[in-house]
């Protein structure tokens, strides 16, 4: 057993630097690094990485959409809180965070900026 007594303060900032290290390293494991998939609501999307990383992909603001599925997906118009997701000219207006069944489709609106959102979507299989 280790006796917290007899060590030495350089061995003491080591097994503190360690110990910071496992619970880090524990933590990001098991419940995800939020850093790496959040994204700040306003956020312009210039890099889309952190879009792909969550497996969704940047839709712009009066574009003629994506087929996904057979199906047209694109973002009409996006606000401060809510923004309008068609697929197949079906219309759904979404908040961040937000998942719904559009049109044979699962769409969740991952985040939001001021002329794009970042969309997963998903087939029902």
């Amino acid at each position: 057993m280790l006796d917290i007594k007899n060590i030495d303060g350089k061995t003491g900032v080591i097994l503190l630097a360690i110990l910071i290290a496992l619970v880090s390293a524990l933590t990001n494991q098991t419940t995800g690094n939020v850093s790496k998939s959040y994204i700040d609501k306003g956020h312009y999307y210039s890099s889309v990485s952190t879009c792909d990383e969550v497996g969704g992909e940047v839709f712009i603001v009066g574009d003629s959409g994506r087929e996904i599925k057979g199906k047209i997906v694109k973002i009409e118009s996006v606000s401060d809180s809510v923004s309008l997701v068609s697929v197949d000219g079906a219309r759904r207006a979404m908040e961040p965070g937000q998942e719904k069944y559009i049109a044979g489709l699962y769409v969740t609106v991952f985040a939001t900026g001021t002329e794009d959102a970042c969309l997963i979507v998903r087939d029902w299989q």
